[in-house]
């Protein structure tokens, strides 16, 4: 065993004797990125100790019994080897275990996420009061600790649950009735032996792309289980069985996935259903024109609102702005001009990305301040016209003395804050698609236990 005594390094401190007022730190630097910080004066030594062989609880899985009165149950094998004192343990979706992509990763996410551990072999063990999802695929894992509390190896074990029995065959038929730039309305025809379901539309060829990156944030299980969270439900969400998307890209082919379910409450299979919204513009040059409207004073908030209107050609398929303090722009031009004319990543759709048609918007910008509005349209064949910069000056203050300090324009990166829309659609966020913002579902922490 190799032993440093700190005493003995004096590097460490020049004032190692004295309580608490030594300003130097020990930290040591883990390669998940968390680290363990210690006061200089307060650590003895370190030392190194080796130990043979591999640390790790290894896990087997042997059967799963799903009851919805008391709760599924888990039967697995977990044995330590030699070198393993304690382990850790987790039931966890498929999806975020693949995220974890090493042990590193692996062995932070039990200790965050987990706050039991075990001292002994279980041969068989049990866990108890589980509630999973069906026809889906988890993983349980452990993680192993030696005799100094070191968290070492992590084993893996897959298992899917079964799909339930469907009673019948639910089934949901779809007529789409409107097709526009923006926006579809599909009506749905549930059969007889369909209680409930759930739709849920995205761009074609994304969807998969979604499950994956965003479902071990909501704790997803599978595909059906992703449509049945984010999707609009059948009675909540619908007028006569018929359910309108807003705020989509025009000239653009979206999936509809269509989710029943059966009267006890048990997933069907899933369809989906294509459809492509209407193409806007020409083959022309885009272009988008810039007017102001009257600049105004909120006596209530106290700020200054001036209002942009934005005016695309027939050309024009879709737009975007920018509308940024002069000065800010001054500094960087080519960089704000780069994130105007943009085109959305397919693999992280954003609402309001592009914008369509006439539009405008109310900015909260100081007095006798200068900004410039950027814009770039692309027509109908994705071709972007060269970005467009007007400057404009807002007028006098209209605030009534005495004024209050006046507030800062808000321009985060130079931007400024939009303060309101006039005449615009609200965004991507009815139910239905898939949700801007994310929140994390755990499952209910397992407890192991001899049979």
């Amino acid at each position: 065993m190799k032993k440093i005594i700190l005493a003995l390094a004096v590097a460490f401190s020049a004032t190692f004797g004295y309580a608490q007022t030594n300003p130097e730190r020990i930290i040591l630097h883990k390669k998940d990125g968390s680290y363990a910080a210690f006061l200089a004066e307060r650590v003895d030594s370190v030392t190194f100790p080796v130990l043979e062989g591999e640390v790790k609880a290894n896990v087997s899985f042997l059967s799963y019994s799903p009851d919805e009165g008391q709760g599924d149950t888990l039967r697995v094998n977990v044995q330590r080897t030699s070198e393993c004192w304690s382990f850790r343990l987790d039931v966890i979706p498929k999806l975020v275990a693949d995220q974890l992509a090493d042990d590193i990763f692996a062995a932070k996410y039990l200790e965050q996420n987990t706050t039991y551990t075990y001292n002994q072999d279980f041969l068989p063990g049990e866990i108890k009061a589980l509630s999973l999802k069906e026809d889906a695929e988890y993983v349980v894992l452990t993680l192993g600790y030696d005799k100094y509390g070191a968290a070492c190896g992590v084993s893996r074990a897959e298992f899917k649950t079964p799909k339930k029995a469907v009673e019948g065959n639910p089934a949901v038929t779809a007529e789409v009735t409107d097709v526009q730039a923006t926006q579809f309305t599909v009506k749905f025809t549930p059969n007889d032996d369909t209680y409930d379901y759930a739709v849920l539309c995205g761009e074609s060829g994304t969807m998969q792309a979604q499950y994956e990156m965003f479902g071990p944030m909501f704790g997803l299980a599978s595909f059906a289980d992703m449509i049945w969270q984010w999707g609009a439900k059948s009675g909540v969400n619908f007028t006569d069985d018929t359910f309108t998307w807003t705020g989509l890209n025009s000239n653009t082919e979206h999936e509809v996935f269509i989710l029943p379910r059966d009267g006890n409450e048990v997933f069907g299979e899933y369809t989906v259903v294509k459809v492509s919204t209407q193409k806007l513009g020409g083959e022309g040059l885009a272009g988008v024109s810039v007017t102001l409207g009257e600049y105004n004073y909120n006596t209530d908030q106290g700020v200054h609102y001036q209002p942009v209107n934005f005016t695309p050609n027939d050309q024009t398929a879709a737009w975007r702005y920018s509308v940024v303090l002069k000065a800010n722009y001054d500094a960087d031009p080519e960089g704000f001009k780069s994130e105007v004319a943009q085109d959305e990543d397919p693999s992280m759709p954003t609402a309001n990305w592009y914008n369509y048609g006439a539009q405008s918007f109310w900015f909260e910008i100081e007095p006798n301040t200068e900004f410039v509005v950027l814009t770039a349209g692309k027509n109908i064949n994705d071709e972007w016209s060269p970005v467009e910069v007007v400057e404009f000056t807002t007028p006098e203050s209209l605030a009534p003395a005495p004024t209050a300090a006046p507030r800062k324009a808000a321009a985060k990166n130079g931007i400024v804050k939009k303060a309101g829309t006039i005449g615009a659609a609200a965004g991507s966020t009815e139910a239905g698609r898939i949700p801007s913002l994310f929140s994390g579902l755990k499952l209910g922490k397992p407890m192991l236990t001899q049979p």
